[in-house]
């Protein structure tokens, strides 16, 4: 997740209805793992998905250090536009924030206003190819991208087209949101239209989320 001051709206916002999303999950599976990623121009890994299922309780020590961990992110001053999104994801997908499950439902839901700009906060043609080839990674390797793109008030033409190329090359889900609330939703339906609760082969299933929260 963008821990940039434009996603101010959007963090006290997640961070407030995030319980719904994991009241979701319980309902599909009471099998899975989260771990939480933030990014400026520098990438931050607060938990890790190896860290233990998650298992219908929210005193679950996982599950509450990742609520902790959510619930005590602040936007910061700092950071350049564009934003190390692409290092985020890299990292995730490089096993940092953790080991995916073989037999896990594998996500990355990554939310953002800006473009991917690395370290030295430039987008340029390089950095282009590269998170393309990071989407296309991720989907190589079953991961799905949600990619949220919150860009207050008005939506870039370029972020969108590397947003949508995110999802796209991954087989994942975009999704704009430009008022900064209720982005909860689009995650939450977006688990929720993945099975029937009565489904049992879901019911059975591992789903394993990984936040480059952008959760």
């Amino acid at each position: 997740i963008d821990t940039t001051k434009t996603m101010s709206t959007v963090i006290v916002d997640f961070q407030k209805n995030f319980l719904q999303i994991i009241n979701n999950l319980d309902s599909i599976s009471g099998n899975y793992r989260l771990s939480l990623v933030s990014f400026t121009d520098i990438v931050t890994i607060h938990t890790l998905l190896d860290a233990g299922c998650v298992s219908n309780s929210i005193t679950n020590t996982p599950l509450a250090a990742f609520l902790t961990s959510l619930n005590s992110i602040i936007t910061n001053e700092d950071g350049s536009i564009p934003d190390n999104s692409d290092g985020a994801l890299e990292s995730i997908l490089n096993g940092d924030a953790g080991l995916w499950r073989d037999n896990a439902f594998k996500v990355i839901i990554l939310i953002t206003d800006s473009l991917p700009g690395g370290t030295q906060g430039i987008f340029n043609n390089d950095i282009k190819e590269r998170v393309n080839s990071l989407s296309v990674q991720a989907g190589s390797c079953g991961i799905n991208i949600i990619s949220v793109n919150t860009g207050i008030g008005t939506l870039d033409t370029i972020i969108r087209s590397v947003m949508e190329n995110y999802a796209t090359q991954s087989n994942g889900r975009y999704i704009e949101n430009t008022i900064g609330t209720n982005i909860y939703a689009f995650v939450d339906s977006f688990f929720r239209n993945l099975c029937e609760p009565s489904d049992n082969i879901c019911i059975n299933s591992v789903i394993n989320s990984s936040f480059d929260t952008n959760v």
